[in-house]
């Protein structure tokens, strides 16, 4: 069920402005931290617990972060403070929470930080989704034409879940426990879709956060991301997107962008991964990928008679096999064959692509008003946190079986000594997460924001001959 509700900015300034934001996290942390001394959480062992989810909410989950991330500076208690900041910037932003029993709020939005804590705290959603920035607040949408009422900025997400790559993946579906092999899937994925949005799009400011179950999703944050339009989201997203969908993949594939074949063997070809050809039920989703039915049949059967060789014999076997076959078709001087030949010669790397390249959810990522969950909330069927990936490059290393749970971070706030200083969550699983969140990610996103700001207000100087 669905429910609406509705000046030139000096050094010193930005200094000032950054101690006084350090000062306003440790007040806070050491507000919650008091608030919490002495006092037991109920340990409950089922993985989501509405209980646990309120301490959770009330201690640990990083607030103002979400609000210094979100709001890019643009806090309206700071207003007369830099004279680039929009005061309903964070106001326009839409949220939603998901309650008990599937209540679904919409058009959700807050002045600052205070007030997003507070609603958070008091409804103890069971998730929270992000939405973009509309023409106006979001409660207001009801007053004004719907022409009136627009998204015009959000975070270009991308959306990668484990579901999607059914066709050619081999285990179960990982709702609690991932075997090494499908994450491997999710973390070739990160790479590659990371590596073109820095060298090919030149954006900077990127996350990637473990949905808590099944997928990743990740936030690009840069300023010229943010403003996108859908059509141009959609222009990324194409020169992305190699893989639709999960029906005849190998019919779609476009053969534009290599991938390195280390990458194949890793993931598809090793005990570690899939060993997707050690033995017939597997070697049967590489094998219908090949146009040619004679071909196919004589794979077949040859793997079927060498009982005992690896994934990585027989890959080399179909690379040969296929080029033999493809030798053997160019003798004929008549032509007939050219399609065949053509059709042979994109075996290998449809394959390759098929197994290895990202497959994204479109939608997710093309339409400004598509809301996508929060980082840090609960996953509701796992109890697992949504946490942030921090190292893309080693995201082989990360594991989805060993993140901070409802239940864990109960046990470890029970653990916690009430005397130590600093705030509660160095002494739970979440250190990690939320200080590389702060470290990598908002630290350098806000020496962006902060060069932007001394550009705009320099430009702003120089017209008005105002120095």
């Amino acid at each position: 069920m669905e429910v609406d509700e509705g000046a030139n900015p000096a050094l010193d300034k930005d200094q000032k402005m950054e101690d006084t934001e350090e000062e306003e996290r440790q007040q806070q942390s050491k507000d919650d931290n008091e608030a919490g001394k002495g006092k037991q959480v109920s340990s409950k062992k089922s993985v989501f617990d509405e209980e646990l989810l309120r301490v959770y909410y009330a201690r640990l989950f990083p607030h103002d972060a979400m609000f210094r991330w979100l709001s890019y500076g643009n806090d309206p208690d700071r207003a007369d403070e830099q004279s680039q900041i929009d005061s309903d910037y964070f106001m326009r932003r839409e949220f939603s929470f998901t309650m008990a029993d599937d209540v679904y709020i919409r058009y959700l939005c807050f002045r600052d930080a205070s007030e997003f804590r507070q609603l958070i705290e008091r409804k103890n959603p069971h998730k929270i989704d992000i939405g973009p920035l509309y023409t106006l607040p979001p409660k207001n949408n009801k007053s004004v034409k719907a022409a009136a009422f627009k998204p015009v900025e959000r975070e270009l997400v991308f959306d990668i879940d484990l579901t999607d790559y059914d066709e050619v993946r081999l285990g179960c579906t990982p709702d609690m426990m991932w075997d090494r092999g499908s994450w491997l899937y999710m973390s070739v994925a990160m790479k590659i879709v990371d590596e073109a949005l820095r060298e090919d799009f030149g954006f900077e400011h990127l996350v990637w956060i473990f949905s808590g179950r099944r997928g990743v999703h990740c936030w690009v944050s840069d300023k010229r991301a943010r403003q996108l339009e859908d059509k141009e989201r959609k222009a990324v997203v194409d020169y992305l997107t190699l893989i639709v969908g999960n029906e005849n993949a190998a019919q779609r594939v476009q053969l534009s962008h290599p991938l390195h074949p280390e990458i194949f063997d890793k993931m598809v070809l090793s005990p570690e991964g899939q060993d997707i050809l050690c033995e017939k039920s597997r070697w049967d989703k590489v094998l219908k990928l090949i146009p040619n039915k004679e071909l196919r049949a004589r794979l077949d059967s040859a793997w079927a008679s060498d009982d005992g060789k690896d994934s990585r014999f027989r890959w080399k076997q179909l690379k040969a096999t296929t080029e033999d076959e493809i030798k053997r078709l160019s003798k004929d001087r008549s032509g007939g064959n050219k399609k065949t030949i053509a059709l042979l010669r994109k075996v290998v790397p449809t394959i390759l692509i098929v197994f290895c390249y990202p497959r994204l959810d479109v939608n997710v990522s093309t339409h400004r008003n598509h809301l996508l969950k929060s980082p840090f909330v609960i996953h509701p069927k796992t109890g697992k946190v949504c946490v942030p990936i921090l190292d893309v490059a080693n995201a082989d290393a990360f594991d989805p079986n060993d993140v901070p749970t409802l239940p864990k971070l109960a046990d470890e706030i029970n653990a916690a000594d009430p005397n130590m200083e600093g705030p509660l969550y160095l002494q739970t699983s979440m250190k990690p997460y939320l200080e590389g969140f702060e470290k990598q990610f908002l630290k350098p996103l806000y020496n962006t924001i902060k060069r932007e700001w001394r550009e705009a207000n320099e430009k702003l100087a120089a017209e008005s001959g105002d120095w």
